[in-house]
């Protein structure tokens, strides 16, 4: 018997049972459609965190303070409710000015700026009664350009002000139009920052969204500026907590890291076990995040696979109620010389055309779910305004019709064993 007539006559018990086939494909089609959204939803959201990591910059290293007793991954929220996970070991602030000038000086070291932060109190009247929490930075003149931000108006902070300990500030676009909702001219104004007078030199645009809001840092626009020097002493602090610079090749990133650290640590003298700094890269959180949102995906999946068990032996059930019913016809196929593997090979194949329908039905019932599924992560890390987008590639296109025929092989096969090895005599007998 040809493998085409098979097919053909499995195509058509199928086809003469359509209710039946139907109800027994349906627990396929939910488990496909399950797996393929959540798989689709983990590749859109483990993309979208890759490029929120790969806007730091593939050269970016973050110097950090360390409390190797207090390690912590906190959620940073903005006025608005809004923002995302950064990842810092603790508030332990142990990098000095001496520090950050051997970071900077390194030779392999483009550009770098403290990024230290606090909220602090500001108004835009000596000693007012009332005053609005902002979230107030000490950095250097490269920030802006290691931030790859823009001017809306006026200048950023020169290296003289930082040195000088000058009172001047840069705004976010957010923030001016909050503290100056009547003023056309933003530049030129003063904000008290604990009652200190500063004199705003700049505005900060609101950039993309899609570049924001993932790490230390989060909208600038909503954020004030302030040199490291002056922040520092406005807080009462001599050491900082965070520096970030930029390697000037990517290819010694994390040598360069490892430089540094062990030079500040010597500095510190204070050996590798009890480091008071820890050196992060892109490379480093963009592998960290990959692997904490594969094993996400990973989780849901699997649960997810559990419906396709629950299809399956539904199908491998009604297959065997079909083994049960066509008795009879396999008796007669034996009797007019149909071969052993030809009756297995006929009820194998209709439980994987089974399956492969409900794999495919299922496939695009998942596309239109993930789809729709996408909208509801907007609380996820840099996935606000619709940014995580769910993906369906080839890969998992072929992963649903593969586990769409393993399942029809796996649980079709002992029905069609069962049938193959029925006694053609008793068979003819069957009632």
């Amino acid at each position: 018997m040809k493998i085409g007539s098979i097919i053909m006559q499995s195509t058509r018990s199928i086809w003469h049972n359509k209710g039946r086939s139907a109800l027994t494909i349906l627990g396929i089609v939910i488990g496909i459609a399950a797996v393929i959204t959540l798989v689709a939803l983990g590749n859109g959201l483990q993309k979208t965190v890759q490029s929120r990591v790969s806007t730091l910059g593939i050269k970016r290293i973050t110097i950090s303070s360390v409390d190797p007793n207090k390690q912590t991954a906190q959620r940073q929220k903005g006025r608005r409710g809004e923002g995302g996970f950064i990842f810092q070991q603790s508030n332990t602030e142990t990098l000095s000015d001496a520090d950050y000038n051997t970071i900077k000086n390194n030779p392999e070291i483009a550009q770098a700026s403290p990024e230290v932060s606090t909220q602090l109190a500001v108004a835009t009247q000596a000693n007012a009664a009332q005053a609005t929490q902002y979230r107030v930075f000490g950095i250097d003149s490269k920030y802006l350009s290691l931030k790859s931000w823009a001017m809306q108006t006026g200048s950023f902070i020169s290296d003289a002000q930082v040195a000088g300990s000058n009172n001047v500030a840069v705004i976010g676009s957010t923030t001016a139009s909050d503290l100056f909702p009547n003023e056309k001219t933003v530049v030129g104004q003063t904000i008290y920052i604990k009652d200190a007078p500063y004199t705003v030199i700049g505005v900060i645009t609101q950039p993309d969204t899609n570049t924001q809001g993932m790490f230390r840092g989060g909208d600038p626009s909503e954020n004030i500026y302030i040199g490291y020097k002056s922040w520092l002493a406005l807080n009462g602090k001599d050491k900082m907590s965070s520096v970030i610079a930029d390697a000037k090749s990517e290819n010694t990133v994390d040598e360069t890291a490892a430089s540094i650290k062990n030079a500040i640590l010597a500095a510190h003298k204070v050996s590798a076990d009890k480091a008071d700094v820890s050196t992060t890269t892109s490379k480093d959180l963009m592998s960290t995040m990959s692997s904490i949102m594969g094993g996400f995906t990973a989780t849901l999946t699997g649960i997810a696979a559990i419906s396709l068990v629950v299809g399956g032996i539904g199908i491998m059930n009604i297959m065997l109620v079909t083994v049960t019913e066509r008795t009879r016809e396999i008796g007669l196929r034996r009797a007019v010389g149909a071969k052993t593997a030809h009756i297995l090979f006929q009820f194998l194949i209709e439980s994987v055309i089974l399956t492969v329908s409900g794999g495919i039905i299922g496939l695009g019932l998942g596309m239109v779910l993930s789809n729709y599924s996408s909208r509801f992560l907007s609380f996820a890390p840099g996935a606000r305004d619709g940014a995580v987008q769910a993906v369906v590639d080839l890969p998992t296109v072929i992963l649903a019709i593969a586990i769409s025929v393993a399942v029809g092989v796996v649980f079709g096969l002992f029905p069609a064993i069962k049938a193959s090895r029925k006694d053609p005599a008793e068979a003819l007998r069957y009632e």
